[in-house]
């Protein structure tokens, strides 16, 4: 294993450091923190928050083709049922998301700045973020009450916001209301 790492490493550093980020930064214990953290209405009970979010992992990233079949990869190490996972991930509470965000992205931010990769201040003497909006797009009509509708039901809206300097997604604002417009949120 040694010797493939190493050749990986000569040959694409980058992609191994940008691995080794990502499982520090996602490591299933930050990733029980942060519900541990955050949960206000969610209990932990056998299903961890870290379990449910590699699962979803495997399907957004389209190693697996959907949640489902990621769940049937991992069935034998899961002691909950695939209703559970749903459940679970259906009542992510909008803190948590948050603090998910800012915590990877504290996290990459000292990496980047230990390795000295950013770009200068976009206005000298002051630190630059660029928000904006993000509207999901519209869902699959599985409610029964929207399958006779011609529009798709809208999940959320989302203010994002990111530092240009770094190229990182620094911190979101999510909203529940997929109709709410940006202004709506900026209070926040």
């Amino acid at each position: 294993m040694d010797t493939l790492v190493d050749r990986f490493t000569k040959d694409a550093p980058v992609a191994v450091m940008t691995r080794a980020l990502f499982a520090n930064s996602l490591a299933p214990k930050e990733l029980d923190a942060i519900f541990q953290d955050c949960a206000e209405k969610q209990y932990e009970g056998e299903l961890l928050y870290s379990t449910a979010v590699h699962l979803l992992a495997l399907a957004v990233t389209k190693q697996q083709p959907a949640l489902n079949k990621a769940y049937r990869q991992h069935q034998d190490s899961i002691n909950v049922s695939v209703t559970a996972v749903y459940q679970r991930l259906l009542g992510v509470e909008l803190p948590m998301t948050r603090k998910l965000v800012r915590r990877t992205a504290g996290k990459m931010a000292q990496v980047l700045d230990r390795v000295g990769w950013s770009e200068g201040p976009l206005i000298p003497g002051y630190e630059t973020r660029v928000l904006n909006g993000f509207h999901s797009r519209g869902t699959e009509h599985r409610i029964k009450e929207t399958r006779s509708l011609r529009a798709t039901p809208l999940p959320g809206q989302c203010l994002a916001v990111l530092d240009p300097q770094r190229h990182l997604l620094v911190d979101i604002y999510p909203c529940e209301d997929g109709h709410a417009q940006e202004r709506s949120i900026l209070p926040e």
